[in-house]
């Protein structure tokens, strides 16, 4: 046989194009089988879907994309990562039930029904265009194995990706696979696919009870105990304990050489990169982890105190009370060098509290940090000299006073920041996957 279960091949045919099966299996009451593609959306993908509107509510009310801009180069930029942040939250939200939706546009162009069986014997296989009869020799053969990426990595490599969760696990696959002879050969074809292989397995017992066809079945000895299908596991046992009259055939794949070069290429290609799993990644630089995780909750929970000392004493001057006032000095100040060149409002104001004068120039609490020369000179056009002012000043203490309050910008920004850090050093964290290991996955050796 050209596939053995100890050589360095995977059981898989594996062929160029497959058919991924997902549907349904009926069977009428004149004994008419079908195979139906299952073109609904699934569970999951509507979970998500029902989802999206409250991440577009937390984005609004995490990002405040829907709030008013300066249209000038600082809001232009504020306004486009507020875009971005809330596009990549749409797509890591959407794109499963689009790659659904997709896959089932294009599914629906190859037909409804991909596998009949009338009660006469006669096989119809839309999906690959051929059709077969009972009486034909055709051999039927369910196969479990990882995928040829894989199967040339050591079985202890296998066994620490498997229990690396949630890394990606190493990929097998259930084939549905037929034998027929062809040019004094045995040749074999696919059939579909499966990644579960529920389905798949009850259409090969039923299309081999239908016809007659031996039915045989072969799981990779390198899968490990975990992950091997029961249900193929406890039809193998039946069929061999019911001493199958028929020998396995010898075949050979359907398969071009150099399409089974690419397969074997393709392999030791993965064998010499994938040499680590996540854990050894995780081990090698847990230092760099540390640090960054720590920096990024450092500065996260900074932003964050910030953002709400800024919110308590914007809260606080909305019951100051208020005077009139005049500006006396609106300039701006150049500071740095060529790119790094910072234009800095200064806006003086003059004003009075129970007969005693006050100059002050805080245009606002937790002002938003723009150096921009557009932005410095809206700000001297808003307040020129001799305009009268309303000025808010600190009933406690008089010299402390504002021509703005209730402005949460700079506050909002700090928050969105101190969040996204405070993220990003929680995923960081070193012990984090071993926790995830410890409650959700199996520790690989």
């Amino acid at each position: 046989m050209l596939e053995d279960p100890n050589s360095d091949y995977s059981l898989l045919l594996e062929p160029p194009e497959n058919f991924l099966f997902n549907g349904e299996i009926e069977e009428d009451t004149g004994g008419n089988l079908r195979a139906i593609r299952n073109f609904r959306i699934s569970n999951f993908s509507w979970l998500l879907l029902g989802v999206s509107p409250f991440v577009l509510g937390y984005s609004w009310w995490i990002l405040g994309v829907f709030r008013p801009i300066d249209f000038d180069a600082s809001g232009i930029v504020d306004l486009l990562i507020r875009l971005i942040y809330i596009g990549m939250s749409l797509i890591a939200i959407l794109f499963v039930p689009i790659y659904e939706w997709w896959g089932n546009r294009q599914a629906k162009k190859k037909g409804h029904v991909c596998l009949r069986c009338n009660r006469e014997g006669e096989v119809q296989v839309p999906v690959w265009e051929r059709t077969f009869h009972k009486d034909q020799p055709v051999f039927l053969e369910l196969v479990q194995d990882f995928t040829s990426e894989y199967i040339l990595l050591p079985q202890d490599h296998l066994n620490r990706l498997q229990g690396n969760r949630p890394m990606q696990l190493p990929i097998q696959m259930i084939e549905l696979n037929y034998i027929i002879p062809e040019e004094g050969n045995l040749m074999r074809y696919p059939l579909f696919c499966s990644m579960n292989g529920g389905k798949i397995i009850e259409l090969g017992k039923r299309l081999s009870d239908k016809t007659g066809w031996p039915l045989f079945v072969k799981i990779g000895t390198k899968l490990p105990e975990q992950i091997l299908n029961k249900d193929l596991l406890q039809l193998k046992a039946q069929l061999e304990n019911d001493q199958h009259p028929y020998s396995e055939p010898d075949y050979t794949d359907a398969l071009s050489e150099e399409y089974r070069l690419e397969k074997r290429e393709r392999a030791l290609k993965f064998q010499a990169q994938r040499t680590t799993s996540t854990r050894d990644v995780l081990n090698k630089y847990r230092p760099t982890f540390w640090i960054l995780s720590l920096c990024c909750f450092a500065g996260g929970l900074w932003l964050l105190c910030s953002s709400f000392h800024c919110y308590q004493k914007i809260a606080e001057s909305q019951s100051w009370p208020s005077t009139p006032g005049r500006i006396s000095t609106a300039e701006i100040i150049e500071t740095g060098e060529k790119k790094k060149k910072k234009f800095i409002p200064v806006i003086e104001y003059q004003y009075t509290v129970e007969a005693n004068g006050y100059v002050s120039d805080i245009i606002e609490i937790c002002p938003r940090r723009r150096s921009s020369q557009a932005a410095a000179e809206e700000i001297v056009e808003r307040y020129p000299v001799g305009k009268k002012v309303e000025v808010y000043y600190n009933p406690v203490n008089p010299k402390i006073a504002v021509l703005v309050r209730g402005n949460k910008k700079s506050a909002d920004e700090d928050r969105n920041a101190g969040i996204f850090l405070s993220i990003l050093g929680f995923l960081t964290f070193p012990n984090l996957h071993q926790a995830l290991l410890s409650l959700f996955g199996r520790k690989g050796p």
